[in-house]
């Protein structure tokens, strides 16, 4: 033992009470920590370590000026958080916005993650990206920068598309919003001469925003540049790949959209061919260890997805190997490990015979998800949901009675922190609730309850609280 930490003896500051040993191991120094078990569960509840996370990086490097400044923020933040209906909250983002000179776009950055990541205000979050961009833009066309700095800025640049992309895909924001991120992306690549792999990860991004949000063609427009730029091999294999499987999932999702005007098939030919030119990528790019891969997983599992309506023995060869290839690189209980555990139940649940199987695999991703999500995270809510749908066609109903109970629950905590897309979830959770109570002798009056307040739910303005 190197080190002992009693802080049962002498607590923190906050009161945290816990015991750090740092022990050598084979030559390896690690650090073990024996905590209380109430204490545990809560931290693991209230993610206290993604908080430390983050804090630690917010005030990484701060010098005294700048350390009172993010101090000042976060106070104003608080203080706008206690109003009642987010207006105070809204005030001093837009003030600080407002203030923010050439120099404050790396504290920007730490605001629009904390709005994100900790306060879940992703619309807040998206104003402050948005001003990010605008001061990065303006010092890289002022000419003040030097190369180092030029490099730093376009990185940061990047960085910040992303979260504006990934804001629009998760927090249901417009097309206007998508148009913003657009736009600092032309400017990034025309101006700037972004680098070709960054480009296509950005196109590849915004393309999955847009067609989430409904506009196929302009998602597949940006991908067709993304693929152009590809083919020209200034891009490594692996972001080629992830081209091709962007490509292959909007292509294929969303071949119906009146945007393909009719050329449905065409685009399912061209997503086959990218989702194979993927996995080829992959497997290429990996070598001898294809088979422990999770960029291999990945491919494999879009290609299943893509192939299960016509070549259903080869989806379901691929859907496993996703899994088994999943599961040898990131191990059995990763989180990941349930998205193609749900995959191939989902697949196999349209087969009555493989019906139990689907049930059984189900039951694992449930447990995965438990062990790792939050209790307000809406994939966990999916994930009860699906497994509780699954139960009632096995003749389960106790079962999935329960299931759904849970996933009701998930997403009753989601609604009270405002998560996007919880409201809509909790109201088929209560539907499907209700259909099983409805089953009951003398359970019709509760039924009616919960369908009224999933009506509710339904009916509510977008603008407004969701109704608790």
């Amino acid at each position: 033992m190197l080190r002992l930490k009693n802080r049962f003896a002498t607590p923190h500051f906050s009161g945290m009470r816990d015991c750090l040993l740092n022990l050598v191991v084979d030559g390896f120094v690690c650090e073990v920590q024996i905590r209380q078990r109430a204490i545990h569960a809560f931290a693991k509840e209230a993610q206290s370590h993604e908080h430390y996370e983050f804090f630690r990086s917010y005030f990484n490097g701060c010098e005294a000026d700048s350390l009172t400044r993010c101090f000042s923020l976060l106070s104003n933040i608080h203080e706008g958080q206690g109003d009642g209906g987010g207006g105070g909250l809204l005030a001093n983002v837009e003030a600080e916005l407002a203030s923010a000179g050439p120099g404050d776009a790396f504290r920007l950055e730490n605001l629009a993650d904390f709005l994100e990541s900790i306060v879940c205000e992703g619309r807040l979050a998206f104003k402050v990206w948005h001003k990010v961009l605008e001061l990065l833009s303006a010092a890289l066309v002022g000419g003040g920068l030097d190369a180092e700095g030029a490099r730093s800025a376009v990185a940061r640049m990047g960085r910040g598309m992303l979260h504006i992309s990934r804001l629009c895909k998760k927090g249901g924001l417009d097309e206007p919003a998508v148009a913003t991120a657009l736009l600092s992306l032309r400017f990034a690549g025309g101006v700037l001469a972004l680098d070709d792999g960054l480009m296509c990860s950005a196109r590849c991004s915004l393309a999955a925003s847009l067609a989430s949000l409904g506009n196929v063609a302009a998602a597949v427009t940006l991908l067709d540049g993304a693929m152009a730029l590809a083919k020209l091999r200034t891009v490594s294999k692996l972001v080629e790949a992830q081209v091709c499987l962007c490509f292959a999932g909007v292509a294929t999702t969303h071949r119906d959209s009146a945007s393909f005007r009719g050329a449905s098939e065409a685009n399912r030919t061209r997503g086959l061919e990218a989702a194979r030119r993927a996995l080829h990528l992959l497997e290429d790019g990996a070598g001898s260890a294809h088979d422990k891969d999770a960029n291999v997983a990945e491919g494999a599992s879009t290609l299943a997805k893509i192939l299960e309506t016509e070549a259903a023995e080869e989806a379901e060869a691929l859907h496993r190997r996703a899994l088994a290839t999943r599961e040898r690189a990131l191990g059995t209980a990763h989180h990941a490990v349930s998205v193609d555990l749900n995959n191939l139940a989902n697949f196999l649940a349209g087969r009555d015979d493989c019906l139990g199987e689907a049930v059984a695999l189900a039951r694992r991703a449930r447990d995965i998800d438990v062990a790792n999500l939050g209790r307000d995270d809406t994939v966990l809510a999916k994930t009860w949901s699906f497994l509780g749908g699954l139960l009632v066609r096995g003749g389960h109903l106790e079962e999935a009675e329960q299931a759904y109970d849970a996933a009701v629950a998930v997403n009753e905590a989601a609604v009270r922190l405002a998560r996007a897309g919880a409201p809509l979830d909790l109201a088929r959770d209560l539907t499907n609730r209700a259909v099983l109570l409805a089953k009951r002798p003398a359970a019709g009056q509760d039924a009616e309850a919960l369908l009224r307040r999933a009506l509710q739910l339904l009916t509510y303005k977008t603008d407004a609280p969701a109704p608790l």
